[in-house]
């Protein structure tokens, strides 16, 4: 009998394998589905290489289950000869692990569920292992790992078929048993998969979380499906106002230096310096406004000077500087950066009228908040925000959590919006910095000092890393999937084992393990922190630098060579560390190691502590940054079970944007206060149960568009 944690289960190959190819064979996959203790689906869909208009049409859907004596059975089922309804009824209500599971749900729906007439209320109940996965190393990723990663680090399972038999798959040709078996594969390993995070979930108190993400997700996959409705013309429009805006401002940057070049097709001018170049930038500003310079540079370093080639000219510092010449400049920035946002925004508009978002759970933030891309909404200068709107007739409806601060309720009844950031009024609330052992977990064991540290193991893993990952991409770029650790190996024999074990250059302890440590929010939500060694590096170098110890300064002239670097003791400038380049600073910290290691490890764990003292406005802020996280998805999971009753959908509620602390839904003008009321109660019963007594309250209220200020 195979089942987890036999030896032989952990070949996917020894699984036995059941295909499906016509109606009649529905039923008994039917049958071992319902009696299943667990399950695992995955699909495989047609290849269009080039084709970035989303997944292909669906070919494969294979399943691995379990069936109630502990045998691991799989199955393949080949749509291209099935009926949509057939297969939609047996799928209809599984609960299904996945890697990657809105892949899935989405070619699901549109391929099975929906052909087959049934609603966004029914198909398939999904738990993403992808996401327990991010969780389990969440604050240290900004991105997901694959399946292929997940097999060989929990099963020591690789993967066979990445990027050959994967891009195989076509609309009319039969099966082959490579397809087969690879369809089969990827639906074990996910199901084997799913036994191993379950477990380190369970040791990690994770659990809660994970159901958390799990029951939001289909909010936000939603959120994709149907994107939000947005005004082209209005934006079209919007950018050819702000295209005069620029002309208008160049004339005026020409007029105030000196003159300009113009041309008979219009009565603007152009200026004779390049606003594209920060050097000229710099130089028109000392030249045609010393005064302001000086005096914004006087009120930030105590001393007036002019601008030299290490200041960065941002919006601050024009800001600062003022005055008609630092006022237009900044007028022209602004305008400049509409248009680019703009005509990004235009071009990721559907035919159909609509933005589609990407929304990342559990890797979105370092503290889990879900976040939206390709655009980004929250994003979105207020004046583009504005242009996303409901069509006549239809309104948004908004619910969003607010401070509730001490004393009677506002006029709102529930809370009042707050000058500044959510996550500002609660952590400046004297209740939740008082109670800070109650309303937020305390950090886990932050390091105030340092345990045995391998520099050795620490440095080398920095060095080895980053050509590591070079291999890899390459290697991904001619195989179309990534290496697995025997071929990694072999083609880097001289790499040692232990490197692959690690994902990031980071300060490794005594045992070789990353110094790191965590906090969590009132829901248990953990994030950890670590110190990357190249940061330390960095430090190191500038203390290096700004000491005024000769033995150091004979290190620094070695190390930084014919570079232009500041003296000895007078410490670097800014900027003038970034031509000494992440190369030289390694033979720098080489050089000081081989001096005295003594000498350089004291320096390393004082920058060590330093950065580690850094981190603590961000730790502060974690835990009350993952409260407002789990406090969104609890919102959003149990609008979610209110989209999916039939009235609901009946009646055109549908949700359109997660921005920051608020759910964007959009139904009927008629609909609103209704719908008010509901979305008001589903908040208010879900929220309090995620964020441990945190002052929040939930504010409902109409919206005319995304880029109102405050909800009217």
């Amino acid at each position: 009998m195979s089942g987890p944690g036999s030896p032989e289960a952990r070949d996917p190959a020894l699984v036995p394998v059941s295909v499906v190819t016509a109606d009649d064979g529905i039923e008994a996959f039917a049958a071992d589905l319902r009696g299943a203790t667990r399950l695992a689906i995955d699909t495989e869909t047609v290849y269009r290489p080039g084709d970035g208009g989303g997944p292909g049409a669906l070919r494969v859907v294979s399943a691995a289950l379990r069936r109630p004596g502990g045998q691991d059975v799989a199955w393949v089922l080949d749509v291209r000869g099935l009926a949509a309804a057939a297969l939609a009824a047996a799928l209809d209500g599984a609960e299904a692990d996945g890697w990657n599971a809105s892949f899935d749900a989405h070619v699901l729906d549109r391929d099975v569920f929906r052909p087959a007439g049934l609603g966004r209320s029914r198909g398939v109940r999904w738990w993403d292992a992808q996401f327990a996965d991010a969780l389990l190393h969440a604050g240290q990723r900004s991105w997901y790992h694959g399946l292929a990663w997940a097999s060989e680090h929990y099963l020591g399972v690789v993967a066979a078929g990445k990027g050959t038999t994967q891009l195989s798959y076509d609309a009319e040709s039969d099966l082959s048993a490579a397809q087969v078996a690879y369809a089969a594969a990827d639906a074990v390993e996910t199901l084997w998969v799913g036994d191993v995070l379950r477990r380190r979930l369970a040791d990690q108190g994770l659990i809660g979380v994970a159901d958390l993400e799990m029951a939001a997700r289909p909010f936000l996959a939603e959120l994709e499906r149907r994107g939000a409705p947005f005004d082209r013309a209005a934006c079209a429009e919007g950018v050819a106002g702000a295209r005069a805006a620029m002309a208008a401002a160049r004339t005026l940057l020409a007029e105030l230096t000196g003159g300009g070049q113009g041309n008979l097709f219009s009565p603007d001018l152009e200026p004779t310096w390049d606003l594209d170049s920060r050097h000229e930038v710099r130089a028109a500003l000392n030249r045609w406004a010393p005064c302001q310079v000086e005096a914004a540079l006087a009120r930030r370093e105590g001393r007036p000077r002019l601008l030299g080639p290490e200041d960065h000219v941002d919006a601050g510092l024009l800001a600062e500087v003022g005055g008609p010449l630092g006022e237009a400049l900044l007028a022209h920035r602004d305008e400049q950066a509409l248009v680019v946002a703009a005509k990004r925004l235009l071009d990721q508009a559907s035919d159909d009228g609509r933005v589609r978002s990407r929304y990342l759970q559990v890797v979105g933030s370092p503290n889990g908040s879900p976040t939206s891309r390709a655009p980004d909404l929250a994003a979105l200068p207020p004046a583009l925000r504005a242009h996303v709107r409901p069509p006549e007739g239809r309104a948004f409806v908004e619910v969003r959590l607010v401070h509730a601060p001490p004393g009677p309720p506002g006029p709102g009844g529930r809370g009042e919006p707050v000058e500044g950031s959510l996550v500002e009024a609660l952590g400046a609330d004297p209740r939740v910095a008082a109670g800070a052992g109650a309303l937020v977990p305390a950090p886990g064991e932050v390091p105030d000092r340092l345990p045995p540290i391998d520099w050795s193991r620490t440095l080398r893993l920095y060095d080895e890393l980053g050509p590591l990952r070079a291999f890899r991409r390459a290697f991904r770029d001619e195989h179309r999937r990534w290496p697995s650790r025997a071929e990694v190996r072999a083609a880097r024999p001289a790499l040692a084992a232990w490197v692959l074990g690690h994902e990031d250059a980071v300060v490794l302890d005594a045992d070789g393990a990353p110094l790191r440590w965590s906090v969590r929010s009132p829901a248990g939500r953990q994030r950890w922190f670590s110190v990357r060694t190249g940061d330390l590096i960095r430090a190191v170098v500038e203390a290096v630098a700004a000491s005024a110890d000769e033995d150091l300064a004979r290190i620094w002239r070695a190390g930084a060579g014919d570079d232009p670097l500041p003296l000895i003791g007078a410490g670097p400038p800014r900027g003038e560390l970034s031509p000494l380049g992440a190369a030289r600073r390694r033979d720098l910290v080489a050089a000081l190691w081989s001096w005295s290691s003594a000498r350089a490890t004291t320096l390393f764990e004082d920058a060590v502590l330093a950065a580690v003292a850094g981190l603590g406005p961000a730790q502060a802020r974690a835990p009350i940054e993952m409260a407002l996280a789990d406090a969104a998805l609890a919102a959003a999971a149990g609008v979610w079970e209110l989209l999916a009753r039939p009235d609901a959908d009946g009646d055109g509620l549908e949700p359109v944007a997660l921005l920051d602390d608020a759910l964007v839904l959009e139904c009927a003008d008629s609909s609103v206060p209704r719908w008010s009321g509901e979305l008001r109660r589903v908040a208010e019963t879900a929220v309090p149960g995620v964020v441990g007594g945190l002052p929040l309250a939930v504010r409902v209220s109409s919206r005319p568009s995304l880029g109102a200020r405050e909800p009217g």
